[in-house]
C-alpha cells in the first residue's frame, strides 16, 4: 500500500471525475457499485445484497475486495446429510421464499469446459421477525423520526444470503471497524493500511428531506429515492478523523467548499482539509 489514498464514495460530485485515471504512488478505494464502471485497487461492501452482486459480476476473482461478515463455512456444511439434505437447506427453513437470496452453485472450469459443483460457502443475514420487533421498539422509542425511514434502515441486510464461491478470490474478510458504512470503513481501511494522506472523492452529504443523491440511484440495490439527515456518517467520520488525527491527512475533495454539507462541523480540524476538483487537478499534474 502506498502513502496516499484515493477513496472514493459514490456522491453525484464525483460525476466526471474519472476513476480509472492512474497515479503513480497512488491506492484507490471504492465502495459498493462503483465496480459497475471500472476497477479500484480495493472495493468495500459492507452490505449483503452489493457484495453477493459484486460476487456473482466476477470481480473479486481477478481484484481485491473487502466484505463485512465474510466467514466461509467449513466444507462439510456443504456436502449431504445421511437424509439426504444439506446444512444449508436446513438454513433456509423458516425463511420466506422472497427473502432467500442464493446465487448459482456453479463454477465454469476452462480447462475441462464443464461447470463444477462449488463447496465454498458463506452464509449472512438478519431474521425478518427480529428485525420487526426492534423496528417497532425504534418507533416507540423515536416518534419525531419518519416510521417509512426507520422500516428502511431496518430492512437492511433483511433475509437470508447465500453466496457460493469460486475455488480462489481476492475477497478479504474486513476485521476492523465493523458497523459503519462502507464510505467510513473505506476510509478506515485505507488509514490502517498505512495512507498519510486520503483524498476523499463523493463524500455528498444530505440534510433530512433532500433529495437522495448518489450515482447509483434507482438501480439494484439502490432502491431510497428520499434523502436522509446524514448525522450518522458524519458520526463515522469524525470517529475515523479522530483516531488517525497526527498521522493522515485528509482532503475532502468536493465541487464548492462554500457549499459543502457538514464543512462546519469537521473544517476546524487541522488535519481535515477541503479542496475543490480544480484544485486538485491542478494539484496532481
Amino acid at each position: 500500500m502506498s502513502d496516499v489514498a484515493f477513496v472514493y464514495g459514490n456522491g453525484e460530485s464525483r460525476r466526471g471525475w474519472d476513476i480509472n485515471q492512474q497515479f503513480e504512488g497512488v491506492t484507490t478505494w471504492g465502495c459498493n457499485a462503483i465496480y459497475r464502471d471500472g476497477v479500484v485497487d480495493n472495493l468495500v461492501s459492507v452490505d449483503y445484497n452489493m457484495q453477493q452482486e459484486v460476487y456473482e459480476s466476477g470481480y473479486p476473482l481477478e481484484h481485491t475486495c473487502w466484505f463485512l461478515d465474510w466467514n466461509i463455512l467449513p466444507e462439510e456444511f456443504t456436502e449431504p446429510l445421511t437424509w439426504g439434505r444439506d446444512h444449508i437447506d436446513l438454513l433456509k427453513v423458516g425463511f420466506p421464499q422472497n427473502l432467500i437470496y442464493e446465487n448459482k452453485r456453479r463454477k465454469y472450469d476452462e480447462e475441462t469446459g464443464f461447470y463444477k459443483t462449488s463447496k465454498r460457502c458463506v452464509v449472512q443475514g438478519k431474521n425478518p421477525k427480529d428485525a420487526a420487533i426492534k423496528l417497532k421498539q425504534a418507533i416507540e422509542h423515536n416518534p419525531d423520526k419518519d416510521p417509512a425511514d426507520l422500516e428502511f434502515k431496518f430492512a437492511k441486510n433483511c433475509g437470508l444470503y447465500i453466496c457460493w464461491l469460486a475455488d480462489e478470490d481476492k475477497v478479504r474478510p474486513i476485521e476492523v471497524f465493523k458497523g459503519r458504512s462502507a464510505g467510513a470503513t473505506s476510509m478506515y481501511l485505507a488509514c490502517h493500511q498505512g495512507a498519510k494522506t486520503v483524498f476523499m472523492f463523493g463524500f455528498d452529504m444530505m440534510q433530512d428531506n433532500d433529495k437522495y443523491i448518489g450515482m447509483y440511484k434507482d438501480t439494484k440495490n439502490y432502491y431510497y429515492a428520499k434523502g436522509f439527515d446524514c448525522e450518522v456518517w458524519r458520526k463515522q467520520y469524525k470517529s475515523v478523523f479522530d483516531e488517525f488525527e497526527g498521522q493522515t491527512t485528509f482532503y475532502w475533495v468536493c465541487k464548492s467548499i462554500d457549499h459543502q454539507i457538514g464543512k462546519g462541523v469537521f473544517d476546524w480540524m487541522p488535519h481535515v482539509k477541503f479542496i475543490t476538483y480544480d484544485e486538485l487537478k491542478t494539484k496532481i499534474q
